[in-house]
């Protein structure tokens, strides 16, 4: 009998033991002038996202755009003058694609 329990504490000892997740359930109570300053917040914040997010796609479009003129003009433009006559950045990077070089960083640089 005591040999049988305690075979039986033994196994109950290891054993798995299986824990399940616990889900809290809450209910935030808080004043109507607090809840309304907070949705206005929310919706304002809301608002700012899109904006940003309208203002990136404006980014992608632009450049997009910049990188096909450039392509273009490398095509189509001659260039006569000799090279360190030309600074504006446009020609510097229509000039290093034609070259196949860098066109990564500023005007100073790129001359």
């Amino acid at each position: 009998m005591e040999l049988t329990n305690t075979l039986v504490h033994l196994k109950n000892t290891q054993k798995k033991k299986i824990h399940g997740s616990t889900k809290i359930k809450a209910c935030f109570v808080m004043l109507p002038e607090l809840k309304d300053a907070f949705e206005e917040e929310e919706k304002e914040h809301l608002e700012k996202e899109c904006v940003e997010a309208e203002k990136k796609a404006q980014k992608v479009v632009d450049a997009n755009a910049w990188n096909t003129q450039i392509a273009c003009e490398s095509i189509l433009k001659a260039f006569e003058l000799p090279i360190t006559s030309y600074k504006k950045k446009e020609d510097l990077e229509i000039l290093a694609t034609v070259l196949e070089i860098s066109a990564k960083g500023t005007v100073q640089e790129l001359t």
